[in-house]
């Protein structure tokens, strides 16, 4: 109670050190609670983010399991999860690998606008048109309105111009962007007829799942791009220029690449179908600081690539069902001259035009399919007269007959105007025979009809299957037009006995059985009357 100076001073002093040290233990732990606190987030949004690339990866799979190709919506998902697909597996881009575009686009725009470039290799693209993507959209749909009017293919030009982060959707055919610098933008589902990109720039871009029919590349300068699942017919690539460029899964069907010059080029599951001798038209250029082994490797596995590796594809129509509109096409696979592989394919036809609508590829042969179905479609199409033909009959349906029955019935038939088609195996009158002549003919056939129907109690679900099952057993027949059960001459009738017909009498058998009876009557009456007067007279 009577502390010096001094001894105060050592009680504060030892004091503030025991708060001291406390305090560095609380946040000493502390910190070492967040740091485990970081690492145990880190971990669960590295399961998250495992967990979402796996259900995007089912997603993929049941797209390519239903339809074959990628549905647009879920490359969608994908974009804006930053993930792309590599040989069929979802990955999810690298920071570095997600450019800026549109900061660069924008400061390259500004440039071209405000006329500061004065480079001469700038010089010519201060004259390209920047186009905003609400520019653009409003120029591709009246394109589009005006195609579809009826009055005529017209070609939007959209030729030196710039054109970045932009998506192009469905129809794209006549369209002419030569000489305009494409970035960034990918075309995703497209399909496109007598397009031009002679001279044009196409910088990372993508072409997914897109068509191009009659298309022209000459002379492009394909950057960075990527091209995925996509078609080519009849189009052509001559001298044009592939630098890091990758190709995956795609066809290419009578297209030429006359000295196109190709670098740091990928690729894998591709088809180069007719198009040319590539090996003698494209000219592989190595990287400068591969060694003389990787060039000559690189060299041959592209040109193998290209080549097919010595396989070569046909097609022919195997038959056409015109009553049902479908259609039946074999594929087969050559490899070195010899046939190794043949897969038959149903396609569905439309109804008003008589153009393939579907074709069932599972899968596996999606890309074959789609390399011939112009010529498929060329070949329905070629029957279109014989099968406005066939529409304009009347197909004869035949209850049972006997066969002498049925030949005496054809013969008679043929005389009032049927006609047999040998190929389709039916009998058949013609429309313009007119309507009271096939009537006549089908009553005619509906006459003979030498079956005996069956007529067939009321019965529960169950009762009606077992009662089914054994009248098949049993040899009975089922008339499909009629929905009616019914049994031949050659049929034990004992086992149908319960089921058979009440057979009507006719009006003469009628007639007799009421004079048979009244005849009776009658004698029954006079026998009663002759017994009666005896019994008179002997009272």
């Amino acid at each position: 109670m009577n502390q010096s100076d001094e001894g105060k001073t050592l009680a504060r002093e030892y004091s503030d050190n025991i708060v001291k040290h406390a305090n560095d233990y609380i946040n000493t732990s502390k910190r070492s609670e967040l740091q485990f606190g970081i690492f145990e987030k880190d971990a669960a949004i590295l399961n998250l983010q495992r967990e979402k690339i796996n259900m995007l990866q089912e997603l993929v799979d049941l797209d390519m399991k239903m339809y074959g190709q990628i549905a647009e919506l879920t490359q969608d998902i994908l974009n804006v999860q930053n993930c792309e697909i590599l040989n069929g597996r979802v990955r999810e881009l690298a920071l570095w690998e997600r450019d800026d575009s549109a900061a660069e686009i924008a400061d390259y725009q500004n440039e071209v606008i405000q006329n500061k470039s004065v480079e001469t290799g700038e010089e010519q693209m201060e004259k390209k048109r920047v186009l905003s993507k609400d520019e653009l959209e409003k120029m591709l749909h009246n394109h589009l309105m005006e195609n579809q009017s009826g009055r005529g293919k017209r070609m939007l030009d959209l030729s030196n111009c710039v054109i970045s982060n932009y998506v192009f959707k469905g129809d794209l055919s006549e369209i002419s962007f030569d000489g305009s610098d494409l970035r960034y933008c990918e075309f995703r589902m497209t399909k496109g007829e007598q397009m031009s990109f002679q001279n044009t720039v196409l910088s990372k871009c993508k072409m997914t799942q897109a068509e191009f029919d009659n298309c022209n590349f000459n002379h492009a300068n394909i950057k960075a791009s990527k091209i995925t699942n996509s078609m080519f017919r009849h189009s052509s690539f001559d001298t044009a220029y592939m630098q890091q460029c990758s190709i995956l899964d795609s066809v290419f069907y009578h297209t030429s690449f006359a000295n196109t010059r190709m670098r740091e080029f990928s690729g894998s599951e591709n088809i180069f179908h007719e198009c040319g001798n590539l090996e003698d038209t494209v000219r592989v250029e190595t990287v400068p600081d591969m060694d003389r082994k990787e060039a000559v490797d690189y060299a041959n596995n592209l040109r193998d690539m290209l080549n097919n590796e010595g396989y070569t594809y046909s097609w022919e129509l195997a038959g056409i069902d015109l009553e049902n509109y479908t259609a039946d096409f074999s594929v087969k696979i050559f490899y070195e001259g010899e046939n190794v592989e043949e897969e038959r394919y149903s396609a569905l036809l439309d109804r008003d035009t008589y153009a393939i609508s579907h074709i069932d590829t599972r899968r596996q042969g999606d890309v074959l399919v789609k390399m011939f179905m112009p010529e498929m479609n060329t070949a329905v199409l070629t029957n279109l007269q014989k099968i406005k033909e066939q529409e304009q009959r009347v197909r004869l349906k035949f209850p049972y007959m006997t066969r002498s029955t049925f030949m005496a019935v054809k013969d008679e038939i043929k005389r009032m105007g049927a006609e047999f088609d040998q190929t389709r195996k039916e009998w058949y009158v013609k429309q313009s025979s007119g309507k009271e002549t096939i009537i006549n003919i089908q009553e005619y056939i509906s006459g003979h009809d030498e079956g005996v129907y069956l007529k067939l109690p009321p019965a529960g679900p169950k009762e009606f299957r077992s009662m089914i099952e054994q009248l098949k057993q049993d040899g009975a027949r089922y008339n499909a037009d009629k929905k009616l059960w019914f049994i031949t001459e050659k049929s034990d009738r004992n086992k149908f006995q319960q089921y058979l017909p009440i057979e009507k009498e006719s009006v003469h058998e009628k007639l007799n059985g009421y004079k048979e009876e009244a005849e009776k009557k009658h004698a029954d009456i006079h026998e009663m009357g002759s017994k009666g007067k005896e019994k008179l007279e002997h009272i």
